[in-house]
């Protein structure tokens, strides 16, 4: 392909293919997929007697907030370590925001025998969508015992995007 711009060097500026996206000389452009991570593990469950308990990712992690203005794409749960302990019977997650605490996976078992990557194709919210700001929750239940008898999970929460460029 030939484009109409002349990359500068390093750290030159290269405000000739700025000006190309802006006018719309380059229409398209190559945008590599972005994927928020964080891990989950059963400490980071407040202990108590409940069966349930719901967890707001960006208030228990400060530090490693969703980003904003993006295109939110594939949600998938990585179990490494699946839950267990006590007399539990059954552990399930449901991944999504307040809006919807299941929009990106419906309840699905993390109990012993889990194991790879777990998502649910068709959760409300599954498909790809702007997000100016999304805050993702998980919600955990149990069987049987407590949320706090769960031992040994660790999870991986993943979301791929796309940030959406503003160019203008």
């Amino acid at each position: 392909m030939d484009f109409p711009v002349k990359l500068g060097a390093r750290n030159g500026g290269n405000s000739r293919l700025i000006r190309a996206l802006q006018s719309g000389v380059i229409r398209d452009a190559f945008v590599g997929n972005w994927v928020w991570v964080q891990r989950l593990r059963e400490t980071d469950f407040t202990p108590d007697a409940d069966t349930a308990q719901s967890l707001t990712l960006s208030t228990l992690f400060p530090a490693n907030p969703f980003p904003t203005n993006v295109i939110r794409e594939n949600p998938l749960v990585y179990v490494a370590s699946p839950a267990a302990g006590g007399s539990l019977s059954a552990v399930t997650l449901e991944f999504g925001d307040a809006a919807d605490p299941n929009g990106l996976m419906t309840s699905t078992s993390i109990f012993t025998g889990a194991s790879g990557f777990l998502q649910t194709t068709g959760a409300a919210e599954f498909t790809s969508r702007f997000e100016a700001a999304f805050d993702p929750t998980v919600d955990i239940a149990t069987t049987s015992d407590d949320v706090d008898a769960i031992e040994g999970m660790d999870l991986w929460l993943m979301i791929q995007f796309t940030p959406v460029a503003s160019v203008g």
